[in-house]
């Protein structure tokens, strides 16, 4: 599935693609059952008040794929699971990549709308395939 970036992914790749300095950080996908009001500039707090909360749920870290392609795609490059839930979370409908693996201080670097939502239910997991998790520069 295809991920747009946030205003701060967006200002990091631009960065990064100008030969300017960009710390290199670990990022995490997290889980959400919506969309905050202008996802692409919401802040990482915008998006705590629609991230999963249940017990089992952690935000996950995530490696990529080198570029390849014209455009210019990269995607995880390994399966990311998420669980098992301990109660029954809400309809997860999207994900957010984000540079904290906890609480709300960081940055949202991108987002994705789930292809189908999931509901997993109590000692359900959740996993995203390597390859899932798409992103493309044209």
């Amino acid at each position: 599935m295809a991920g747009e970036l946030s205003q701060a992914g967006a200002n990091r790749a631009l960065q990064a693609g100008l030969g300017l300095a960009v710390t290199a950080q670990s990022v995490y996908l997290a889980l959400a059952t919506a969309t905050p009001a202008n996802p692409d500039t919401a802040t990482l707090s915008d998006w705590a008040t629609v991230e999963v909360s249940d017990t089992g749920y952690a935000r996950q870290t995530v490696s990529w794929t080198s570029p390849t392609g014209d455009p210019s795609s990269m995607q995880n490059s390994q399966a990311i699971t998420f669980g098992p839930f301990s109660g029954d979370p809400p309809q997860i409908t999207h994900c957010f990549l984000c540079t904290a693996s906890s609480g709300t201080t960081g940055d949202v670097l991108a987002w994705w709308q789930l292809t189908t939502a999931k509901d997993p239910g109590p000692g359900d997991q959740l996993q995203f395939n390597a390859g899932d998790l798409v992103m493309t520069l044209d």
